[in-house]
C-alpha cells in the first residue's frame, strides 16, 4: 500500500463548526460521525448528531453499481466501506464554497470525508477508483490536491485509468 500524501485534517478545521445553528449554511468545519453502511464508492450512510444521514462525497464520482455494476464500481464501494468500517475516527467537513446538500430529490448531505486524519475523497481519486467531477467552485478546499491526485493516477494507469479491471 502506498503511503498517504494527501491533505491532512488540522485541529483548527476539526474544531470549527460544520454548519450554522439552523443547519442551513456550511461553515467549513467538522462533525464527528459514526459509519452505518456503504451505499456505493462515493456515498455512505452515517449517524450524524443522532440521525441517520446519507452523505455524498464532495467533487468525486465513482462508477455506478446499478442497474449493472460498471468496471471498478464494486472495487470503489468495497474500498470505501472497508476504510470506513476500520476507522477509529470519522469526520465530515463542509465547504464554505459549496452547498450543504446536493440538488437531487434525495437532498443528500455533501461533505469531505476524513478517516483517521486522511481525506477519503482524495484516496479514492489517487487510487483511480474515482474521478474529479461535480465541481461548483474552483476554490473549494481540497480541489487542487484532488486534481493533482487524478493526474498522478492517470499517469500511473491506476484503476479507471488502466486498460481493464483485474479480478
Amino acid at each position: 500500500m502506498r503511503p498517504y500524501r494527501g491533505p491532512k485534517l488540522t485541529a483548527s478545521v476539526r474544531n470549527r463548526p460544520f454548519w450554522n445553528k439552523n443547519k442551513t449554511l456550511p461553515l467549513g468545519g467538522c462533525l464527528k460521525v459514526t459509519f452505518d453502511h456503504g451505499i456505493d464508492g462515493d456515498t455512505a450512510s452515517f449517524v450524524v448528531e443522532g440521525e441517520m444521514k446519507t452523505v455524498r462525497f464532495f467533487v468525486i464520482d465513482t462508477p455506478e453499481l446499478s442497474p449493472k455494476p460498471a468496471p471498478f464500481g464494486l472495487s470503489a464501494k468495497q474500498y470505501t466501506t472497508q476504510k470506513l468500517q476500520d476507522a477509529k475516527e470519522i469526520y465530515l467537513q463542509s465547504d464554505k464554497l459549496d452547498s450543504l446538500f446536493d440538488s437531487t430529490e434525495r437532498r443528500r448531505l455533501l461533505a469531505w470525508i476524513w478517516v483517521d486524519g486522511e481525506l477519503l475523497n482524495y484516496q479514492l481519486v489517487r487510487l483511480g477508483l474515482a474521478t474529479v467531477k461535480y465541481v461548483n467552485n474552483d476554490k473549494m478546499a481540497y480541489l487542487k490536491a484532488l486534481k493533482e491526485a487524478e493526474k498522478q493516477a492517470k499517469k500511473e494507469g491506476l484503476g479507471l485509468h488502466s486498460q481493464q479491471e483485474v479480478a
